[in-house]
C-alpha cells in the first residue's frame, strides 16, 4: 500500500511542478505581449514562434473556379496596380482564407505572397487546410496596450500583437496591399499603424454599413496619414461597405 501512496504523492508533485512551470511560461509570455510594438525581443518572439511557413501542397478550395472571391475589391486593386505581379500583402482578419478573400486573387493569378492573420482557431485551422501560398499567424491584432490575449471556446487563449509588431516580424517595410476585416475595430487598427514607418501602397477596409455617416471623418483622417479613398462599394444585402485607400505617393507611380 505504501508504494502506491508514495507513487501517487510523487505523481502529484510532478503534476503540480509541471502546472507551475506552465503557469510561469504563461506569465512570461503575457509579460512579453505587453511590451511596446517595436520591442526587438517581442518582434523576434513573434517571428520565431507565431509566423508559420506554408507547405507546397496543392490548393484545396471549396470554389476553385472563382477568380475573384470578393465583391469588387480585388478587381479595383488589380486595375489600380496595372496587374502588378510579385507583390506583398498582409490580410488582417483572413477568415477561412478563401471566402470573400481580397488577397487570394493576387496570390493565385499575380504571383503575390504575404501574411494571413486570423485569431479564430477554427478558421485558422481551415486556412491551413486550404494550402494558401502565404505565411500565417494565429493571433489577434491589438488596438490598445491592455489587450494581450483573446479568449475563444474551450478556454483557448490567442495572443494579441500590434500591427506594427507583425509587420516588423514579417521584415517588410513596403506592403502592396493591407486588407482589414475585423468587425468593428477597423479605425482603431488604422490609427495604430505607424504609417511613417511603412510604405503601404493600398489599404482596403470592410466597414459595417452604419459607419456611413462617419465616412467623411474617416476620409479626412486617412488624408492626413497620406491616403486618399478612390473606390467605395456598398452592399445593402450584407450591410457592409468596402473602401479602398491608396497611398498618395503611389498615385503617380502605382507599380
Amino acid at each position: 500500500m505504501r508504494p502506491t501512496i508514495l507513487m501517487s504523492y510523487q505523481a502529484a508533485i510532478i503534476t503540480d511542478t509541471h502546472n507551475s512551470f506552465l503557469q510561469r511560461q504563461d506569465d512570461s509570455r503575457s509579460h512579453l505581449y505587453d511590451r511596446d510594438a517595436t520591442d526587438p525581443e517581442l518582434i523576434n518572439y513573434v517571428r520565431k514562434n507565431f509566423i508559420k511557413h506554408f507547405q507546397s501542397d496543392p490548393y484545396n478550395f471549396t470554389t476553385p473556379w472563382r477568380e475573384h472571391p470578393t465583391r469588387e475589391q480585388s478587381k479595383q486593386i488589380d486595375k489600380f496596380l496595372h496587374k502588378q505581379t510579385n507583390g506583398t500583402f498582409v490580410d488582417i482578419g483572413a477568415n477561412d482564407g478563401e471566402q470573400d478573400s481580397v488577397t487570394l486573387f493576387f496570390e493565385r493569378w499575380r504571383n503575390w505572397t504575404g501574411l494571413l492573420v486570423e485569431p479564430n482557431p477554427s478558421k485558422y485551422d481551415t486556412i491551413k487546410q486550404k494550402h494558401r501560398r502565404a505565411l500565417t499567424v494565429n493571433a489577434c491584432v491589438k488596438t490598445n496596450k491592455n489587450e494581450s490575449e483573446m479568449l475563444f471556446s474551450q478556454n483557448k487563449k490567442i495572443p494579441c500583437f500590434w500591427t506594427d509588431t507583425i509587420l516588423y516580424a514579417l521584415n517588410k517595410h513596403q506592403i502592396d496591399l493591407l486588407n482589414i476585416d475585423v468587425s468593428g475595430k477597423e479605425m482603431d487598427i488604422l490609427k495604430s499603424v505607424a504609417h511613417d514607418k511603412f510604405f503601404i501602397r493600398v489599404i482596403t477596409v470592410e466597414f459595417a454599413i452604419d459607419i456611413l455617416p462617419e465616412l467623411q471623418n474617416i476620409f479626412a483622417y486617412m488624408d492626413k496619414r497620406g491616403y486618399v479613398a478612390i473606390h467605395q462599394y456598398i452592399n445593402q444585402g450584407i450591410q457592409k461597405t468596402d473602401v479602398m485607400f491608396v497611398n498618395k505617393r503611389a498615385l503617380n507611380s502605382p507599380s
